[in-house]
């Protein structure tokens, strides 16, 4: 048995299929339990919902791996990369609910983002407006059904859309969702998302900035400008 094969399979077996709960920090405590305390949540497929918590399990191995170094084994990698495989081929129900399609792809772009900070790389544009597309029919219902999830949606997809084209699409919807749900200090929008999936990363400040663009554009709502004519003198 190679060392490389056995650490896989026990890092497998501790954070897939181990009945004892990670040790977390008090900060990590409510990572993910709006999640399962909706009401919708429960109207998802079984796979969709595998996913949710096995990233919970991921995302704290991997905040908990940043203060102890001494748990990270060679093969940690891996399991990211199965997970992002599995939810790329991942096949489930289309007809139970219109938050599946934009939660699985807000899912696969928290974890590009934010576990690998690929944000810069030319194909995260791509993710993004398969992100956008798939709100666009689901919009009003996720709206209405579960407004919380969508700014964290919303939030993602604007933390990930920065510097690319459908950057303000995400930008003013998610202005929208925080008037809506009356968040207006970064402190109430962070107590939402990290009851979702996001955590604090030292030394980056997207997640900030972000927030100082609703702001702004809550102050000082863009306004289109007026066509212009020309006078031509004959």
């Amino acid at each position: 048995m190679s060392a490389r094969w056995r650490s896989e399979i026990l890092q497998e077996l501790t954070l897939f299929r181990s009945t004892e709960h990670l040790r977390v920090s008090k900060s990590l405590d409510a990572l993910g339990s709006r999640f399962f305390a909706a009401l919708w949540y429960t109207a998802l497929d079984n796979t969709l919902k595998t996913f949710v918590q096995i990233l919970r399990r991921l995302i704290i191995y991997f905040e908990t791996a940043q203060q102890q170094p001494s748990i990270v084994l060679p093969t940690d990698n891996d399991l990211f990369l199965v997970f992002e495989h599995q939810l790329l081929s991942a096949v489930y129900e289309t007809g139970t609910t219109l938050l599946q399609e934009p939660l699985r792809l807000s899912l696969l772009i928290y974890l590009n983002l934010r576990i690998w900070h690929f944000q810069a790389f030319p194909f995260m544009q791509f993710m993004v407006e398969a992100l956008r597309r798939s709100l666009v029919p689901a919009y009003g219902h996720v709206q209405s059904a579960a407004p919380d999830l969508l700014f964290w949606i919303l939030f993602i997809g604007g933390m990930a859309s920065q510097g690319y084209k459908c950057h303000p699409w995400f930008v003013s919807r998610l202005t929208d969702m925080a008037r809506r749900l009356d968040l207006v200090e970064w402190e109430e929008a962070r107590e939402t998302l990290g009851g979702f999936f996001y955590t604090d990363q030292p030394g980056e400040r997207g997640a900030e900035n972000l927030w100082n663009e609703v702001l702004l554009m809550e102050s000082y709502p863009y306004i289109a400008p007026k066509p212009t004519y020309q006078v031509l003198v004959l």
